[in-house]
């Protein structure tokens, strides 16, 4: 996965994921760990469940608390039903004024694996993303 900077403001622009991570071949990238969802009233939403609730904020870590040096050079990325919200994405993060139906939040882990002269950062992302479903009814 490549990104581009401009101006201090990240531009994304999706173009590849890569399998492997260069010169660390047995890399392991930690999911994040949702710790909580809570709606407005600060009542907890369970994953999978259901919520009259149009307001939602996760709290989440970053990853495995046992951070190398491979998590410690990590970003996440968030993305709120397929569409992503933050990059890079730190905890808590809420949303407000959604939709009834059904709803998708997913947490990235991408290791930068460097920044060339041009702003480009080569990365890669994390194949254990971290989901949270749930039903505004």
């Amino acid at each position: 996965m490549l990104f581009y900077i401009k101006n201090t403001m990240f531009v994304i622009i999706l173009l590849s994921i890569f399998e492997t991570i260069e010169n660390t071949e047995s890399a392991v990238l930690y999911a994040p760990d949702i710790i909580s969802a809570t709606d407005v009233n600060n009542i907890q939403i369970i994953n999978n469940s259901i919520t009259s609730s149009p307001s939602i904020t996760f709290e989440f870590l970053k990853a495995d608390s046992n951070q190398d040096s491979i998590q410690k050079n990590s970003i996440l990325s968030c993305y709120l039903d397929e569409t992503i919200v933050k990059f890079p994405c730190k905890s808590p993060l809420s949303f407000n004024n959604l939709n009834l139906g059904y709803h998708k939040f997913t947490i990235y882990n991408i290791f930068i694996v460097d920044i060339n002269s041009t702003g480009t950062i080569n990365s890669t992302i994390s194949s254990n993303p971290i989901t949270f479903i749930w039903n505004i009814h």
